[in-house]
C-alpha cells in the first residue's frame, strides 16, 4: 500500500462562501474524472480536534471520496480554527490517502494518476497544495518511478517456489 499525504490551504481571510466555490470546483473535477464515487460539497459536524490539544474548528467544509470501488471512503475537509496560539491560521486540510494492494495494477496506477492530478486542479483553482508522496510521482510525473514503488506489493501474497 502507497500512501499519499496532502495538505490543502487558504488564507484565513477567504470568505466562507468563496472556500465551498472553490471545493465545488475540486469537486466537480474529481465527478468528472476517474474517481470511483464523490459526494457533493457539505458541511461536517465540529468535533474536537486531537493534536490540537482538542480545539474544536468553526467550520468544516468538504466532500467525500472513494478512488476504487473497493477501496475505502476518504474525506477532503477544509477547517476553519478559532484565532488561537496552537491553531493553524488558515483554512487546512491535512489527509493521507492509500489504496490496497489488491487493486489491480492498471486500476491502481489510473486511481493514483487521477488523484495527484486532482491536487494539480486544486492548485490551479487556488489551493495552497503540500503532497507528500510514497510513490515518487508527484515531482518528477514519472510512470517508471511510480511502477517501481508498487512492484513490491504484486509478489507479496505468491508462495515461494
Amino acid at each position: 500500500m502507497l500512501k499519499i499525504n496532502y495538505c490543502l490551504s487558504l488564507d484565513i481571510k477567504t470568505p466562507t462562501e468563496e472556500v465551498r466555490e472553490k471545493l465545488k470546483a475540486l469537486y466537480s473535477y474529481c465527478a468528472n474524472h476517474p474517481f470511483s464515487e464523490v459526494s457533493p460539497v457539505q458541511d461536517f459536524v465540529k468535533v474536537p480536534i486531537k493534536f490540537l490539544r482538542h480545539v474544536v474548528p468553526e467550520e468544516i467544509i468538504g466532500f467525500k471520496f472513494r478512488l476504487a470501488a473497493e477501496g475505502e471512503v476518504f474525506a477532503l475537509k477544509l477547517m476553519k480554527f478559532p484565532n488561537i496560539d496552537r491553531a493553524p491560521q488558515v483554512w487546512y486540510c491535512d489527509e493521507s490517502i492509500w489504496m490496497s494492494k489488491e487493486v489491480p495494477a492498471s486500476l491502481y496506477m489510473i486511481k493514483y494518476r487521477a488523484f495527484i492530478e486532482a491536487m494539480d486542479e486544486a492548485k490551479r483553482i487556488g489551493f495552497n497544495v503540500g503532497i507528500s508522496d510514497e510513490g515518487g510521482y508527484w515531482e518528477g510525473r514519472s510512470l517508471d518511478v511510480l511502477v517501481s514503488a508498487r512492484a513490491p506489493f504484486r509478489f507479496r501474497n505468491r508462495p515461494s517456489r
